[in-house]
């Protein structure tokens, strides 16, 4: 609801402006067709309460695709959208992305009174600068002091210049819709394929139209909420509606012409860049000889070949337009020292085929994208790696996570299929999956008490990806500082702790194993009262805010599979007997069990939290159960344990 005074001037602000949306309708060939929309009070009212927390609100969005075929075939994009203000005074930004085979022609926003909204253009790349080709752009419009008194109009024309790129379309925005139609005109001479995912539980519907020239697919949504900002969410691909832009063929002067029409067109245009590239073997060969030197076996050469990429080739990712699938050479990564995905594979493909290794190049999409190979279309995968065929087995090479082992997967590609080259052929295999048990975290302390503090030593062991995780995190520490770093760790947000002695082992991502060994004073920990000793044991309570949204769209998403245990064991001093202890959580799900409670034993008091999670989700159904969960382990953790004179 908006105030008396609001009312009255949002009526005196609708009355003098009756008929300047004319003017704004003017600039657009859609708007220009249609009634202009005047948004009475009332409607006004009702938007504002139907959506409190949203700033801004898509009255009419009409984005039009047409497909034209001349010298080469392309797709004009107009989209109109007109849009009302439901807060006072924010900033609002209006982006599109393009690049170099794909060109915006126009890129406007008027005001209701026909005012030109953000008198500048704003264009720059989307990469950092010296990343390879840098064909990424972002146009975008900056619109200041949009309140709720305004209306505002945008309209764009945008041409993609080869219909491969026209991929992935969502329906959903940062803020609600109204009404949304999507309206494709295909030509008879062009053959496309919408397909169509997620639509369940929305209303959109779909409706076909027969042309002489060809035929016209429409897609209306209505009433779309604003896109959920939700934590620990998927990709977009795997719950937001959205339509698929398959460009299959097309017919010039009687002849068929191939785009992406199967997993084969794709995989030989994605081959043809990599025939594209040159590599300088000379400036390879001897670093190829001094990395392998004194090694005999395959898996020794491969090895080390994969660890020297790992470790002395910075990545950077960079995705978009053509620079988004094809590598840069081998030879000015290796002098550059820095890559993004498809220039460090490519870099460790080269390098091991010049050590006599069957070095293959691979495409693969990350668990970000729900779709798979079954799609012939650029928004199948994301990433590129590296296959090596070796003693009778294959391994997957992902250069770009420096802190993982040779022969380790992360859980980003686990299960994914991938497209691996075979000279004018592919094949298609799927990336292992590995067990919790390979990504763990071992926590344990030995406790005595003196006076008010807890005094002892402790262990700190990681593997896999929680290790990895760890050294991603010290990356950008100065060496010497590594060690007050991995203290305050220790400390576990305990200000007033002291870490006595501190030891760790090889920060090498080559090792198995991560391992901190340290003596400490936890001071403040035990409090006496009477006869009574209080304890206060809880160093570390994960999940504890981890509480999942009623209105989820989606799962949860853990960063990995993952067995985290932490474990200490308290020497009970003398004269003293157990008077109370935190009731243990005991709770399972579908892939996911965790452990909290107190025992003794041999005059010990022993704590053991074991979180074990075998999958890299919690199904949102889940929602509150898990919400009730967490409300137990808050409990346990609050709990203190309470000593009393035998």
């Amino acid at each position: 609801m908006i105030d008396a005074f609001s009312r009255i001037c949002l009526s005196i602000f609708l009355l003098g402006t009756l008929l300047a949306p004319l003017a704004a309708f003017a600039q657009s060939p859609y708007f220009k067709a249609q009634k202009p929309q005047i948004v009475t009070f009332s409607e006004f009212e009702h938007f504002q309460e139907s959506y409190p927390s949203d700033y801004l609100l898509a009255l009419d969005q009409h984005w039009e695709f047409t497909f034209e075929v001349d010298e080469a075939p392309i797709v004009r994009v107009v989209k109109d959208d007109a849009l009302l203000g439901l807060s006072s005074f924010f900033n609002y930004e209006h982006s599109e992305f393009y690049h170099d085979l794909c060109t915006i022609e126009k890129f406007q926003m008027v005001s209701s009174e026909g005012k030109d909204l953000g008198e500048t253009l704003h264009t720059k790349s989307y990469a950092p600068r010296g990343i390879f080709h840098d064909d990424s752009r972002v146009a975008w419009i900056d619109v200041n002091y949009f309140s709720y008194r305004h209306q505002a109009y945008f309209h764009l024309e945008k041409t993609y210049h080869d219909p491969k790129y026209l991929t992935t379309l969502y329906f959903h925005e940062a803020f609600p819709i109204q009404e949304k139609k999507l309206v494709f005109h295909i030509p008879k001479e062009m053959e496309v394929e919408i397909k169509a995912f997620n639509l369940e539980g929305f209303d959109i519907q779909r409706s076909e139209e027969e042309t002489d020239e060809g035929k016209t697919l429409t897609f209306t949504a209505k009433k779309l909420a604003g896109r959920p900002d939700h934590e620990n969410m998927p990709g977009p691909s795997h719950y937001l509606p959205h339509l698929v832009v398959l460009t299959k063929a097309y017919t010039s002067n009687d002849k068929r012409i191939p785009l992406l029409e199967d997993i084969q067109a794709q995989y030989a245009w994605y081959k043809s860049l990599v025939n594209e590239l040159e590599t300088d073997t000379a400036q390879l060969n001897q670093l190829v000889a001094e990395v392998t030197e004194g090694l005999d076996t395959d898996h020794e050469k491969a090895k080390a070949i994969f660890e020297w990429v790992q470790s002395h080739i910075r990545y950077i990712a960079y995705e978009d337009g053509i620079a988004g699938f094809k590598p840069d050479e081998a030879h000015l990564v290796c002098a550059k020292r820095f890559g993004d995905c498809k220039g460090m594979s490519h870099l460790t493909c080269e390098m091991m085929r010049i050590a006599g290794l069957d070095a293959r190049h691979a495409w693969i999409g990350t668990k970000r994208i729900a779709h798979d190979y079954s799609i012939p279309s650029l928004a199948t995968d994301n990433h590129m790696i590296a296959c090596l065929n070796i003693g009778g087995e294959r391994l997957f090479l992902d250069p770009t996570e420096r802190y993982l082992a040779y022969g380790r997967y992360a859980d980003r590609i686990q299960g994914q299929d991938v497209l691996i080259e075979d000279g004018d052929t592919f094949e298609i295999d799927r990336i292992p999956v590995v067990f919790a048990e390979s990504n763990t975290e071992r926590w344990n302390m030995n406790l005595r008490i003196q006076g008010n503090a807890f005094i002892g030593e402790g262990t700190w062991e990681l593997r896999g990806e929680c290790q990895s995780d760890l050294l991603w995190g010290l990356e950008d520490i100065a060496k010497r500082d590594v060690p007050k770093v991995l203290e305050e760790a220790m400390k576990m947000g305990n200000e007033n702790s002291f870490i006595d002695s501190l030891q760790y082992s090889s920060l090498s991502p080559h090792a198995d194993e991560l391992a901190v060994t340290y003596s400490s004073t936890f001071p403040s920990r035990v409090h006496q009262f009477g006869e009574d000793l209080i304890l206060d044991l809880h160093f570390r309570s994960p999940y504890t805010e981890d509480t999942m949204e009623a209105e989820r769209w989606a799962d949860w998403q853990i960063d990995f599979p993952t067995k985290r245990t932490f474990e200490i064991v308290l020497d009970l001093p003398e004269g003293y007997m157990i008077k109370h202890l935190p009731e243990p959580v005991h709770a399972s799900g579908d892939n996911f069990s965790i452990i909290c409670l107190f025992s003794e034993s041999d005059n010990q008091l022993i704590l053991r939290q074991e979180y074990l999670f075998e999958q890299n989700h919690l199904p949102a159904s889940i929602h509150q159960t898990w919400n009730d969960l967490v409300d137990q382990l808050n409990a346990f953790a609050h709990q203190q344990v309470i000593l009393t004179r035998s």
